[in-house]
């Protein structure tokens, strides 16, 4: 068995849109999402990965593709530019 309630004990989960864009989004067992791959349905996509910053109430996240290294952060409960 794994942590916490039924209900919230999936770690990996897969997400596909209509446009063709797709995620596949691991998370802990607080059901925080730690490394994402995402594409966006064009052939592009590239790798995140989040730090959650439980003190500073901050989620800091990492998105890396071929061409591109890109660090942000936000605070908790802050909706994620996309």
């Amino acid at each position: 068995m794994g942590k916490g309630e039924d209900h919230l004990r999936d770690r990996l989960s897969l997400r596909v849109d209509a446009d063709g864009a797709a995620q596949v989004l691991l998370t802990d067992n607080l059901t925080r999402g730690i490394v994402g791959l995402l594409s966006d349905g064009a052939g592009n996509g590239g790798v995140e990965t989040y730090r959650w910053d439980m003190g500073a109430k901050l989620i800091h996240r990492r998105y890396i593709t071929f061409d591109l290294d890109e660090r942000q952060e936000r605070p908790l409960g802050e909706p994620q530019m996309q």
